[in-house]
């Protein structure tokens, strides 16, 4: 491996606002996220924020509030959520491609269990999201598409689900687009042990792959730093891995190189939706045709965004926003 070392941000291109080449699809499922208002268990009478979520659908929102055309597809239930689901994705710009299905909407509800640590309990079973099969995937938009992006949350939803990954996948490798996953383990869906055969194929079918050191750990078997683990996860064939650490700095492996990239430090607010907001950013640059060291620093402005406002997508930022974050941006626009 070589040595990791340190990039400075540099100065983004400029570029307009709306990016008129091929643009990201993603295949996934999508929630409807409750979440408690203050830190704390839930009370009876206690009022919940209904939000959108999911991790392939926030992706897509973010790279399409960054100016690159972006679509998802999936399966929505007809219920009313669903109805909601369609709405809210589409009036953030993103093309929908979805089976309305019988089946209810998924459920996250959220506890603020302090003002350091959420709880998160799924209501996944037997919803509209685990009826996904290979039949749902718009094979034609994938092959048309600059990248396909897709996560290992929707493998743990069953085995039709898994397929329908899968099926992606191969559908894009085949005509030479590019796939992007996170690994996104959710260890109250599947365990390590019964994720690791279906998340290692994926690492081993991506070009580019976003992680957590101990995501990586549960793909490679080896316990280490970000720095180790984007290394030996890119061993396994892709070309660029991003590997996050806690609240330390990003380590990027491409090129064949490994490198550090320190995050502006900021007062968190909700820390959910950064991982979805840090890929979109680089997705979205990607696409734009940007060098990997711009990449990453969009990226990173676009994860401060999100975890310095509230919600799972609601305070991703614009191209505009983004392309003026700098390391000496001042916290007022003036």
């Amino acid at each position: 491996m070589n040595p990791a070392r340190s990039t400075e941000p540099a100065d983004c291109p400029a570029q307009p606002a709306v990016h008129r080449g091929p643009g990201l699809v993603t295949l996934g499922d999508v929630l409807v996220s409750l979440t408690g208002g203050a830190p704390g268990p839930l009370t009876r009478g206690e009022k919940l924020a209904l939000r959108i979520a999911g991790a392939e659908a926030n992706t897509a929102v973010g790279v399409a509030r960054l100016g690159v055309p972006a679509a998802w597809q999936g399966v929505l239930s007809g219920d009313e959520l669903g109805t909601l689901v369609l709405r809210e994705l589409r009036a953030e710009g993103v093309a929908v491609r979805a089976r309305r299905s019988a089946e209810p909407t998924a459920l996250l509800l959220r506890t603020l269990r302090t003002a350091e640590r959420s709880t998160v309990a799924y209501y996944r079973t037997g919803t509209a999201g685990t009826t996904l099969a290979p039949s749902d995937v718009d094979h034609e938009a994938i092959r048309r598409a600059g990248a396909l992006h897709v996560s290992g949350i929707t493998p743990a939803l069953g085995t039709g689900p898994a397929a329908a990954v899968r099926d992606a996948v191969l559908t894009a490798t085949a005509a030479g687009v590019p796939v992007s996953c996170a690994l996104n383990h959710r260890s109250k869906l599947w365990s390590a042990d019964a994720a690791r055969d279906e998340l290692a194929w994926l690492v081993r079918h991506s070009t580019v792959v976003f992680a957590s050191a101990a995501e990586a750990a549960i793909v490679t078997g080896e316990r280490g730093t970000a720095d180790e683990a984007a290394a030996a996860l890119a061993k396994l064939g892709p070309a660029e891995v991003l590997v996050s650490d806690g609240g330390g700095p990003l380590a990027v492996h491409a090129d064949g190189t490994t490198t550090r990239h320190a995050p502006t430090a900021r007062t968190v607010v909700d820390t959910v939706g950064a991982g979805d907001s840090l890929a979109a950013g680089y997705l979205a640059a990607r696409l734009r045709g940007l060098p990997v060291p711009e990449r990453v620093r969009i990226a990173l402005a676009a994860a401060r965004h999100a975890v310095t406002t509230v919600g799972d997508w609601d305070g991703l930022p614009t191209w505009a926003e983004v392309a003026d974050t700098g390391a000496d941006a001042d916290d007022i626009a003036r």
